[in-house]
């Protein structure tokens, strides 16, 4: 087919309406050309670039079609199609193209790092390395592919390699927000979390509008312990995750206690990670054997959320249901991995595997029931339910919060964590559990104790106020009433846990600033086991919550080896499980709901040493003849409540709040 040349004068008007974004214009005008010029290549190759800055892709797709068919050694043609077709989900299509191109111009840089993206997409990370190498060779000043192989590099996490890309990525284009804000992640899951503050920082100068940029530095200085800047009082939190860019509404869990705004952020981020999707037909016929439930998580190893769930994975009624996990957690497995598949009926590693693969899969098995363990929370990929893998699909243990999108039907909680008040603020409909939705594991054993005090190093004489919740979720408002308990009792110290290496140091000078003795703060390494961590809470002498999030299974540790909890109720469901907890073993004497009566009920326990001891004995009874600890009680109870959720499925009635005390 023979090229048509196109006037100048046409050429620069093109130019001009495109470069000015003006594509509906442009659009009409291309409209006249095209019947004027059909045979010309380089009004469909505009044509298309339209069309795809429209999203229209199926218009795009023929308009680069055209484009190779006037001219079949046009290799920006078959790249720019591959890039359509790419964004139509059809890789194998577009992995065809990309080569065409390649054939056509063997330095074809674009066209090996748009290959290279492709493969990273259905994970084929090798073929997609190997691209994207292909491309820096053939232009080692393409900063692109030194970023891209960086994104490859750290899904497999290869780090240091990771690290080295994203370095050569700004090397060259230093104000490169994404490759700034990239090698944040990669030094962040390193550890090296100063160095992963200051990259956050300059993706910030260079895009202030950049919400997760700013979540990202409050949050890791939250990690830390640097209070220098308290970003939580500025007023751009209010609105941060809820106008303008999205961000994960796990991070703001512990700035601010507000039911309603973490609702708002949940809203905007889901309406970005859970993509629409059809609609699936899901058959209606009545269960004759078993309600098969799946539970998804990357969190199946010695993890808060494994230890947690434990106890109800061991006390299902195998005769009525059918128990599958699915695990996506590359590098982790231990021996709690192991006894998780003892109690499972079929497990499965899906961490190899892309969405479309894993969803595949999971559909062969036809789940009655998908269970999100992760929500928001690190390594989750919660993205997977929207493509409905089961007729029914929750919410439950990981993220401490609405989901905010109508893939998931409901959310797993109490009328502690959820009042009638803040209902409204979730989005899900709500299973409510008769007493704590959080479940514990009442077959852990605790051992003798062999150990003393000094093996910690805490002092034999002194009375010892402990938290060993995450540090990012203490805030200067927690400690200051610490240090005024530590000043009014004068031979105590604090024990806390040394979450990184620079929280000790930052909370001594926090502690100096309010002239407290800072060798009064203990820092406890990290143990071996659980039997190690759940035997030393013996040499404390009360355990101290945290507000906006509260210890979860931190909590639930404490109060297994018989330490009485002090908490101060907030309104979001972070801010309410420790209250949640300390009713379901009938403590409730021990939430407060302000930070004065939370600093005095703790400063009165500490100087009547008889009543505390009262409630230490009430604790161990309580362990064992109230709700919380009761792992036959709970499962009953859960599979209780997914018979009657499963049962409104079968009867076409639409999901709705399940409440134990109205059946």
């Amino acid at each position: 087919m023979n090229e048509i040349l196109i006037p100048e004068k046409i050429l620069n008007e093109l130019s001009f309406l495109y470069n000015s974004k003006k594509f509906n214009d442009l659009k009409l005008r291309l409209e006249t050309l095209l019947s004027v010029y059909p045979n010309s290549s380089l009004l469909w190759n505009i044509e298309g670039a339209v069309k795809k800055s429209l999203r229209l892709f199926d218009e795009a797709e023929f308009a680069f079609k055209k484009v190779v068919e006037i001219n079949p050694k046009n290799h920006e043609g078959f790249n720019n199609l591959g890039i359509i077709l790419k964004e139509k989900n059809n890789f194998n299509e577009a992995i065809l193209n990309f080569k065409k191109a390649i054939n056509l111009n063997k330095k074809f840089t674009e066209a090996f790092n748009n290959l290279g993206i492709t493969f990273h997409e259905i994970g084929d990370f090798n073929n997609a390395i190997e691209n994207f190498k292909k491309a820096i060779t053939s232009n080692v000043q393409y900063h692109l592919s030194h970023f891209n192989l960086g994104n490859t590099l750290l899904e497999l996490n290869q780090l240091k390699d990771a690290e080295a890309s994203y370095k050569n990525s700004i090397n060259i284009n230093p104000e490169f927000f994404q490759a700034n804000y990239n090698l944040g992640n990669v030094y962040e899951k390193i550890g090296e979390i100063e160095l992963a503050i200051h990259r956050y920082e300059e993706a910030f100068k260079q895009k202030p509008s950049s919400s997760r940029s700013f979540a990202k530095i409050i949050y890791l200085k939250k990690r830390i312990c640097d209070w220098d800047i308290d970003y939580t009082k500025q007023k751009k939190l209010i609105n941060l995750g809820i106008v303008g860019e999205r961000i994960n509404p796990l991070l703001t869990l512990s700035f601010e206690d507000n039911p309603e705004r973490q609702m708002l952020r949940s809203t905007k981020y889901a309406s970005e990670i859970f993509l629409a999707r059809n609609q699936k037909f899901f058959p209606k016929t009545p269960i004759k054997k078993k309600i098969k439930v799946g539970y998804f998580s990357s969190d199946f190893h010695d993890h808060a959320v494994l230890n947690a769930l434990i106890g109800l994975l061991q006390s299902h009624d195998r005769n009525k249901f059918e128990i599958y996990a699915y695990h996506y957690n590359k590098l982790k497995r231990d021996n709690l991995t192991k006894k998780l598949k003892k109690n499972v009926d079929l497990y499965y590693d899906i961490s190899h595997l892309t969405n479309l693969k894993a969803v595949e899969l999971i559909e062969s098995h036809s789940l009655n029931i998908a269970i999100d363990l992760n929500g928001f929370t690190k390594n989750s990929r919660s993205e997977i339910f929207s493509f409905r893998l089961a007729p029914i699909q929750l919410n439950f243990l990981g993220f401490p919060g609405t989901m905010g999108t109508d893939c998931i039907d409901y959310l797993i909680a109490d009328k502690i964590v959820i009042p009638k008040q803040q209902r409204k603020f979730y989005k899900e409909k709500i299973l409510f559990l008769p007493n704590c939705f959080l479940p514990n594991d009442n077959k852990r054993t605790l051992p003798i104790l062999t150990t003393t005090r000094s093996d910690y190093n805490l002092p034999e004489d002194a009375f010892v106020f402990c938290c060993f919740n995450n540090s990012y979720k203490i805030s200067l408002d927690e400690f200051s009433i610490w240090m005024k308990l530590l000043k009014q009792k004068e031979k105590s110290v604090l024990w806390l846990s040394k979450s990184n290496k620079w929280v000790q140091s930052n909370l001594k000078k926090e502690a100096k600033k309010m002239s407290v003795d800072p060798k009064r703060l203990i820092f406890a390494e990290k143990v071996s086991s659980i039997k190690e961590h759940l035997i030393r809470h013996n040499h404390a002498d009360i355990y101290l919550d945290t507000f906006n999030y509260n210890g979860h299974t931190s909590v639930s540790d404490a109060l297994w080896s018989g330490l009485p909890v002090v908490t101060k109720i907030g309104k979001q469901f972070s801010s309410r499980v420790a209250s949640s907890l300390l009713t379901s073993i009938g403590l409730n004497e021990l939430i407060t709901k302000n930070k004065k009566d939370y600093e005095s009920l703790v400063l009165e326990l500490v100087l009547n040493p008889g009543k505390l001891s009262l409630l230490k004995i009430k604790l161990k009874e309580n362990i064992l003849n109230h709700p919380l600890f009761n792992n036959k009680l709970y499962a009953s109870n859960f599979e209780k409540g997914i018979k009657i959720i499963y049962q409104n499925f079968l009867e076409n009635k639409k999901p709705q709040d399940i409440d134990f005390n109205s059946l």
